[in-house]
């Protein structure tokens, strides 16, 4: 099967012994995959042939594909609140779309046009924290944090 370049799968990637698997093999592309709070769940944002994104699970091991939310489309992204409430992030404008990430200490992260921000409640706005161009980076559409929050890991175009 010859895939589109632009098409894009899941893999988990283990650290500890260097291991990379595929998750998913579709001709559709999925992106901003997250454990779900069961532990034994991906959720991903799935872009169906209309070019909708909805919000799927898999099973950790690639199995057992299923819709999460028939009802509820476009999804941009998404963040586990618990293991029964998730908050949908509708896409919106912010040159290629903010990215948004929630870290272990209740803060909420931000990638927009080339800075990350961070807020957290009872702040009043944003704060920049990293100049991600002077990083080398621009166009981030992914931000990914370790559960510990001691990793955060972007996807981008080189500057």
């Amino acid at each position: 099967m010859t895939r589109p370049a632009s098409q894009t799968d899941i893999y988990r990637y283990d650290i500890g012994p260097t291991r990379m698997s595929r998750l998913t093999r579709t001709p559709a592309s999925e992106y901003s995959p997250t454990v779900m709070p069961d532990g034994a769940h991906i959720s991903v944002v799935l872009v169906e042939r209309d070019g909708r994104g909805r919000l799927w699970s898999v099973g950790i091991d690639g199995q057992g594909p299923a819709l999460l939310l028939p009802a509820i489309t476009p999804v941009g992204d998404y963040v586990w609140i618990d293991d029964r409430t998730v908050a949908l992030i509708r896409p919106v404008e912010c040159a290629t779309g903010p990215e948004l990430v929630w870290t272990p200490d209740d803060a909420l992260l931000m990638a927009c046009a080339g800075t990350l921000y961070r807020w957290r409640a009872p702040e009043p706005g944003w704060t920049a924290v990293a100049d991600l161009e002077a990083l080398g980076l621009r166009d981030v559409t992914r931000l990914a944090i370790s559960p510990a929050g001691d990793r955060l890991a972007l996807v981008g175009r080189p500057r």
